[in-house]
């Protein structure tokens, strides 16, 4: 199908406005071209029940369903090549039966209530074979917030690369309200993605989160970043909330988060309790801080749990990064942090990839002792104090002291 100029069509109600009954459809939109398809009762705007449906170039495609997904594909679907695409349904906005979804370098706005962007099967080909959706170099706004998920995805996964993303999910904790959920890992990457969600039940896979790189802000009543096997974040901003649970948690996998160019700040409300700490993790793995992490409890909880299932410290940190005043405690299986006064440490905690300039250095009125004093360039207040040897020598009239101190290896 070429589309020149403008054009719409509203057939009657349980009729489907586009019907295709071939292995694929294209839909192909000229410059400054719209098509718009509205579908009522029972009945889809595009309907593909054999094969894959292809959208694309620099025109407007609208369509819009109430019963019956708004796009129902029995395929792939890929919405690209300048695409402006506006989808509405009570249904699902795009809906994959066996195949995968992908919106690359086009712009696409969905309201829906039920899932936005629905796929059942694994394969969207192209450079993420495979994979059941795909959001690359395109703008994506998402509302399903009379609805369930923004993103729903199979085993393959989802890919999130140099998009800017914004979804507004169901904020019931009890609804499914996703921004991005998937059976397999979701990973998100890329400088110019840009995340912001807000949701009932956060960013979650049943395989890995993992972070690569741009920036993720995710507000959310449950969990905001849950992965079952783990979540990883080795580059980027990551923000994440939540209002009443963990704000990150890894259960079978590790929380690990490490790059010097990687900063996490997670912030949960949740009451204090058993099983709520900011970051954590629940079966095995533990957390590994080589990052700037930062972890707030406004409520007074632990700000890092970390659990590995032989029972050994579950909270360790890569080179040059500290929580300073804090050390390590592990408890039947749990590893928290604990003040030097040794109570657990509650509220906020950051772990800090420190950068420690030339020192500062203190002596005693008479150069009989003196000590180096470090400061972490990020942050003022982190400071070392490293007691100096002191030597002495005579040089004529005068006497010589010298300093010496060791920091950092």
């Amino acid at each position: 199908v070429i589309v020149l100029g403008t054009n719409s069509f509203a057939p009657g109600k349980d009729i489907i406005a586009l019907r295709a009954d071939t292995p694929a459809l294209a839909i192909r939109l000229q410059q400054g071209s719209s098509l718009t398809l509205s579908a009522r009762g029972s009945a889809n705007a595009v309907y593909c029940p054999a094969g894959s449906l292809t959208a694309e170039g620099p025109g407007s495609l609208t369509a819009s369903s109430e019963e019956y997904p708004a796009l129902w594909v029995q395929k792939d679907i890929a919405l690209e090549g300048g695409l402006k695409a506006g989808l509405s349904s009570d249904s699902q906005a795009v809906y994959s039966a066996s195949g995968g979804i992908a919106v690359d370098s086009a712009s696409l706005t969905a309201c829906s209530r039920d899932a936005a962007i629905f796929a059942e099967g694994a394969s969207t080909g192209g450079a993420c074979p495979g994979t059941s959706v795909v959001l690359r170099n395109s703008e994506v706004s998402l509302d399903t917030r009379q609805g369930y998920d923004a993103v729903w995805a199979a085993q393959g996964g989802i890919l999130v690369e140099d998009t800017v993303l914004t979804t507004k999910a169901n904020k019931s904790a009890d609804m499914e309200g996703y921004s991005l959920y998937s059976y397999g890992d979701i990973t998100i990457r890329g400088n110019k993605t840009d995340i912001k969600t807000d949701d009932g039940t956060g960013i979650s896979a049943d395989g890995r989160i993992l972070i690569e790189g741009g920036r993720v802000n995710t507000s959310s009543t449950d969990v905001a970043l849950l992965g079952w096997d783990g979540v990883q974040v080795t580059g980027g901003t990551v923000k994440a909330h939540s209002a009443q649970n963990s704000a990150i948690l890894a259960r079978d996998g590790a929380f690990c988060a490490t790059g010097a160019q990687t900063s996490v700040t997670a912030t949960s409300d949740a009451e204090p309790a058993e099983n709520k700490a900011v970051i954590r993790n629940f079966r095995d793995g533990g957390i590994h801080l080589g990052a700037d992490v930062t972890a707030v409890s406004t409520k007074g909880g632990r700000p890092f749990e970390g659990v590995m299932k032989d029972k050994s410290t579950g909270i360790t940190f890569g080179e040059g990064v500290s929580v300073l005043g804090a050390s390590v405690e592990t408890e039947d299986g749990k590893s928290y942090l604990v003040s030097a006064d040794g109570r657990p440490l509650t509220g906020t905690a950051a772990a800090c990839l420190h950068s420690w300039g030339a020192p500062a250095w203190n002596w005693a009125a008479d150069h009989s002792s003196a000590a180096a004093v470090f400061t972490c360039a990020k942050d003022a207040s982190h400071t070392v104090e490293v007691k100096a040897t002191v030597d002495s020598a005579k040089r004529g009239n005068d006497t010589v002291y010298t300093a010496s101190a060791m920091f950092g290896g």
